[in-house]
Order: structure tokens, then C-alpha cells, then sequence
């Protein structure tokens, strides 16, 4: 074999312990050392077994979801399975390949379920087939001693060939204790975050939207006194051009009575008609000018610096209360979704303890039932 042939081989290894490692299977690196020699064999091996392990990886990942949300019925069938799974991982025992780590994890939730059966059926069928069983079921005695508060005891002691029914039934008492608690814990968990959710209110940023909305409104009506002063005082002086006028054609009037002879008098009627046009355009144009710069000066004056400001400061607020309530909605949400989570899982809890928690519940006064 040559040396390129080697090294191809020996990446292709490293690349097979890494698949290996991510199935959370480890590949004893001291005994692929000892046998790096026999390449082909060795890469043999470890395609082969990883289809087997990648098999064994995704069924356990598919049990651990349904654990999530266990009903009754599943309870024997999940554990027949468990058991299954442990049975051909011990049987594919190899030095190349260490399963603790799911071999744990399938023993966890094996023991989960033989707990499960107790408490819900009250029998111990999977216990019964794990102590015929052939195979070392450790990390289940492990976890039995810790439940028995035995965790000193010699590693050799077969503590599941001596579980009677007393202990069998201690056990199932023990989960379901732990089952009313966690779930308690829960129900009063939501019925924190659903105070704290009532408490919450928007009335500190709506206060201050409402302050800033009344200076605005101060500042646009001494504005509007303003301008409608300037109009007063422009309405004064129109009405003095006015009179002024008027005074004028009287005297005109009053020269015509005096007989005061003109070469023509339809020529002093039509001059009469045009100062009266040249008066009232004259008026309008000066009226419209002194409109528009009034309009400027209350542009230029400090309440329309004040007045931008604000109209800054109320948008920055309606942005912060706009967040404020899509942030009260995913609250409101999320507490929806874990009232149903809550509703799902009492209604999976063996009936004995859905009897103790509504108990527990009314007389702590808990608004969630």
C-alpha cells in the first residue's frame, strides 16, 4: 500500500471519528492507533457500524422528544423500546467504540418510564423485564441507589434482583411526589409572570405622551394669539384706510353740492371708480403681505424651535410605547402557550394526582384553575 493510499486512509479515518463523535458514539483513538496498520479493515469497521449507531442515535433522539409530552398509553411501549435499544447496543459491544454517553441516555429515560408505569398503572412490568434481563443495566442501579439513598453501596450489588414490591412502590411514590411539586411549581411560576404581567402599564409613558402633547398644544394656541393679534391689529388699520376713505368721497360729495363746476362730470364719476379699485387691490395686497410676514416672524420666533422639539420628544415616546405594547403581546403570548402547556400536561398526570394538585390549588387560591 502506498504512502498516498496511507494517508488517504488515515483522513478518511478522522473524518468517520468526527461523524462518530457528533452521534455522540467516541471512537477509542488508542485501539484505531493499534490498528492504523490494517487500514482497510479497520475503515470497514467503522462504516460499517456507523449506519448501525446513526440508526441507534436517531431513534433515541425520537424517544427523547416523545418523553417530552409522554401520555399513558406510550408508557409500556416507549420502555419495550428503550429496552431494545440497550439490548443491541450490548450485544454490539465493540473495543473500538465507547456508548456511554447514550447508553446513559437511553438508561435515564428507561428508568423515567418504569417509574411512569408505577405511578400511572400501579404495576411494574418493565421493572420485571429489566431483572430477568441478561444485560447489566448499571446506570439504572446507579439511579435506583440514589433513590434509595444508597449511593455508598458496592458497585457489585445487584440492587434491581432485591427490589420487592415495598421498594418498587417507595420509588413510584417518590416520582409522584416529584411530579406534584414540578408541576405546582410550574402553576405558581405562571401565575407569576401573569401578575406581573397584569401589573405592567403603560400609563407612566402615556402620562408623559399626554404632558407633552398639552406643552405642544400651549405653545400652538400662543402662537394662534399671536397671529390673531397680529390680524386685529391689522383689521384696525384697514378699518382706519377705511374710514379714511370714506371721508374723502364725502368731501367730494360735499364740493358736488357746492356746485363746484367740473369740464366734465362722467369723467369724475369713472376717477371715483378707479380710486376705489386702486384702494380696496392696494388693501388686499397689503393685507396679504402683512399676513405672510407675520406667518414668518412666528417661524422665527422661539416657540417654533420649542415646537420642533416636542414633536421630537412625542415621537421618540409613541416609538418607546409602540414597543412597550408589541413586548406586552409576545408576553401575553407566551403566557397563552404555557397555560395551554400547563392544561396539556395536568390532563397527562395519573388521576390520584390530578385529585392532590386541584386541592393544593384551591386552597392556595391559585388563579390558573
Amino acid at each position: 500500500m502506498s504512502n498516498r493510499l496511507k494517508k488517504t486512509n488515515k483522513s478518511n479515518i478522522q473524518l468517520y471519528m468526527e461523524y462518530f463523535d457528533a452521534i455522540d458514539i467516541t471512537v477509542n483513538e488508542t485501539v484505531v492507533e493499534a490498528n492504523l496498520e490494517k487500514n482497510e479493515k479497520l475503515m470497514d469497521l467503522l462504516r460499517t457500524n456507523y449506519s448501525f449507531y446513526l440508526k441507534v442515535f436517531n431513534k433515541t433522539k425520537k424517544i427523547k422528544n416523545r418523553m417530552i409530552s409522554l401520555y399513558e398509553a406510550q408508557i409500556h411501549s416507549t420502555g419495550i423500546e428503550l429496552i431494545d435499544l440497550l439490548t443491541c447496543l450490548h450485544k454490539a459491544e465493540n473495543p473500538v467504540f465507547l456508548t456511554q454517553k447514550i447508553v446513559d441516555d437511553l438508561s435515564t429515560m428507561l428508568y423515567e418510564c418504569m417509574l411512569l408505569e408505577i405511578c400511572y398503572k400501579k404495576t411494574h412490568f418493565l421493572f420485571d423485564v429489566v431483572k430477568k434481563s441478561k444485560i447489566p443495566f448499571s446506570s439504572i442501579e446507579k439511579k435506583i441507589k440514589e433513590d434509595l439513598f444508597l449511593e455508598n453501596i458496592k458497585n457489585d450489588f445487584s440492587i434491581l434482583k432485591d427490589l420487592d414490591e415495598e421498594l418498587l412502590m417507595f420509588l413510584g411514590n417518590r416520582k409522584m411526589r416529584q411530579l406534584k411539586e414540578n408541576y405546582l411549581l410550574q402553576v405558581h411560576l405562571y401565575d407569576s409572570l401573569n401578575r406581573d404581567y397584569l401589573k405592567q402599564e403603560d400609563k407612566e409613558i402615556i402620562f408623559k405622551i399626554k404632558d407633552v402633547k398639552k406643552k405642544k398644544n400651549r405653545i400652538k394656541l400662543q402662537q394662534w394669539k399671536r397671529f390673531l393679534f397680529g390680524l386685529f391689529c391689522l383689521g384696525i388699520v384697514n378699518l382706519g384706510l377705511f374710514n379714511l376713505f370714506l371721508d374723502v368721497g364725502k368731501d367730494g360729495e360735499f364740493s358736488k353740492e357746492k356746485n363746484i363746476e367740473y369740464e366734465n362730470f362722467t369723467l369724475l364719476q369713472e376717477d371715483n371708480l378707479l380710486s376705489h379699485n386702486f384702494f380696496f387691490s392696494g388693501t388686499v395686497i397689503f393685507d396679504l403681505f402683512s399676513i405672510y410676514i407675520i406667518h414668518l416672524k412666528m417661524k422665527t420666533e422661539p416657540f417654533e424651535k420649542d415646537n420642533e422639539e416636542i414633536e421630537k420628544t412625542l415621537c421618540e415616546l409613541e416609538c418607546a410605547l409602540e414597543r412597550e405594547i408589541n413586548q406586552k403581546k409576545q408576553q401575553r403570548n407566551h403566557l397563552i402557550e404555557r397555560k395551554e402547556q400547563l392544561d396539556n400536561d395536568f390532563q397527562r398526570l395519573p388521576l390520584s394526582i390530578q385529585e392532590e394538585i386541584t386541592r393544593a390549588l384551591r386552597k392556595n387560591n391559585t388563579s390558573t384553575f
